[in-house]
């Protein structure tokens, strides 16, 4: 007994390496390009898909949403830490001493991805962000991540930040150097910000606490924390069958676009209340508001791919519509 233990561990160990090490090999095998004086950037990754957005779960061979959110943030800090050409936002940092604070996100994923991880295709890929629009207290990044060779888009995200007082948490002009110099460089169209969502029927309400781990370094819930709570919510709806116009499971339904909007802080211990309800006139969409104290802090909205046929672990993995290049 003890012996076929120790053996079974030792086999998730292995597969544990074994995608450890495909992971490492993914990541380091990146070559990164600065364009536009500083107001544009790229980095390809010579062997497909980084390994952490690969797939939510090995039976769904799905994209990690929240994962391809994350490594868009990662290589927005790191071109903007690291090189310091991105907008020169480490810069207006330091010298302003300035907060960025997220006003709204909005996030499409193409079908092509999702046929791409479920294939777990190498071809590579390129993901690149630039400025999209500088205003008086906000700019704004548009992201995408295509293929290398034929530029189709895989995903898309927009995004808009305003620049508020370290102290007062409120709004600060932008330097005049920073718009003289980046306003022109500037590629539209503009990121477009949700309107706030009203609650037009009843809602499927989930409660919980904000935990240290949801806290980031401006000292309050990380924007990509209400993303989760929003997919903790809905998992929970869809397994008490809250929702009538989605059937099966919640890791079968795929995301077409997530639209997002960021109106207060909410801070560690904070107990909050994350609502969802079907649109009225959207049956393939959901929305989310997220309250304290019956404030509302976060609004969202997330259509799905609606003509999907969901497929149950017995069925296999359908025949893969993308060529795959040799490990």
């Amino acid at each position: 007994m003890a012996a076929t233990l120790w053996v079974n561990c030792m086999s998730r160990h292995k597969n544990f390496f074994t995608e450890a090490l495909k992971a490492t090999s993914r990541l380091l095998s990146v070559e990164t390009r600065i364009e536009r004086g500083g107001a544009q950037a790229s980095v390809i990754f010579k062997s497909g898909l980084p390994f952490d957005i690969m797939h939510e779960y090995d039976d769904a061979m799905k994209p990690n949403l929240l994962g391809l959110q994350r490594i868009f943030h990662s290589l927005r800090m790191h071109l903007s830490v690291k090189d310091g050409r991105l907008a020169e936002l480490k810069r207006l940092r330091d010298e302003e001493k300035t907060l960025r604070f997220l006003i709204g996100v909005n996030n499409h994923m193409n079908e092509k991805l999702y046929d791409v991880v479920k294939c777990k295709s190498q071809e590579p890929v390129v993901m690149t962000i630039c400025l999209n629009g500088v205003g008086k207290t906000s700019v704004g990044f548009h992201h995408s991540l295509c293929t290398l060779d034929n530029k189709d888009v895989l995903c898309s995200l927009d995004m808009k930040v305003v620049f508020v007082d370290k102290v007062a948490r409120r709004p600060t002009p932008l330097p005049k150097w920073y718009r003289e110099k980046y306003s022109p460089l500037a590629q539209g169209p503009g990121t477009v910000i949700m309107k706030e969502l009203r609650n037009q029927g009843s809602c499927f309400t989930y409660k919980l606490k904000v935990l240290p781990s949801d806290i980031d370094i401006q000292n309050h819930v990380s924007y990509l924390h209400y993303v989760r709570y929003c997919s903790d919510c809905a998992a929970i709806a869809f397994q008490q069958r809250a929702l009538k116009n989605f059937t099966g499971e919640f890791v079968r339904h795929r995301v077409k676009r997530m639209s997002t909007l960021y109106l207060k802080e909410a801070n560690l211990h904070d107990e909050l209340d994350v609502d969802v309800w079907e649109d009225e006139k959207k049956s393939d969409t959901l929305n989310f508001v997220i309250s304290k104290d019956g404030v509302d802090v976060f609004h969202s909205l997330v259509q799905f791919y609606r003509e999907t046929k969901f497929m149950e672990p017995s069925e296999g993995i359908p025949e893969c519509p993308l060529p795959l290049m040799a490990h």
